[in-house]
């Protein structure tokens, strides 16, 4: 994963460029902030190029651009299982590469994904749930890198979210990011920890 950042005169940032490569196409897809002084752009679309979810593809932790939106707009609608995997899936469809061959696996994650979201009390007991929480800066995805790297090593799958929104960051007790919170309970705040402390963390859960 590489990091570009260029500033203007004002010292702000005028591009933020985050090159990630999808694990099946081989694909570089590129994420772009602009500095709103100089490229003015509404702060909600921001957030939404900036922002990645990472679901459960077989074994690996795929992350989709733009999948909590489309989720929040289809659980809004009220849309029915096969309906909200439909309009999901053409959301996320624009946003990232999606394997044709592996099509019909997405759909599926996508299904759990909004029942997950639809209802949460039912969600499965066994899945490894980990919330990144910060503004989305590198040190946020430098995170989310190593967990990546840790969980592939260890051949576990996850349920991998960052949380950029300050008032759920405060509702979850979180006074310093980047923060990591492994099913429930927090972990890290405001450093990075060691891949070996993560991994560590993640046996004692299975222990």
């Amino acid at each position: 994963m590489i990091y570009l950042d260029l500033f203007c005169k004002g010292s702000q940032v005028l591009q933020i460029c985050t090159m990630a490569t999808d694990r099946y196409s081989m694909q570089s897809v590129a994420i772009v902030r602009r500095c709103g002084a100089c490229d003015p752009l509404p702060q909600k679309h921001i957030m939404d190029a900036a922002t990645s979810r990472f679901i459960r593809i077989g074994s690996t932790s795929i992350g989709l651009v733009g999948l909590d939106r489309a989720i929040n707009n289809a659980a809004a609608e009220n849309m029915e299982e096969t309906q909200a995997v439909d309009f999901i899936f053409e959301q996320i469809s624009d946003k990232n590469y999606i394997p044709p061959d592996n099509a019909q696996k997405y759909r599926q994650a996508l299904l759990t994904e909004y029942r997950k979201h639809c209802n949460p009390e039912q969600s499965d007991g066994d899945t490894l749930i980990i919330r990144i929480f910060g503004s989305g800066c590198i040190s946020c995805n430098g995170l989310q890198t190593l967990l990546i790297e840790v969980l592939d090593r260890m051949e576990i799958a996850a349920d991998i979210e960052q949380i950029h929104d300050p008032d759920e960051i405060g509702r979850a007790g979180v006074l310093m990011t980047p923060a990591l919170m492994i099913n429930g309970r927090l972990k890290s705040a405001g450093l990075l920890p060691t891949p070996a402390q993560v991994e560590q963390w993640i046996r004692d859960l299975n222990d």
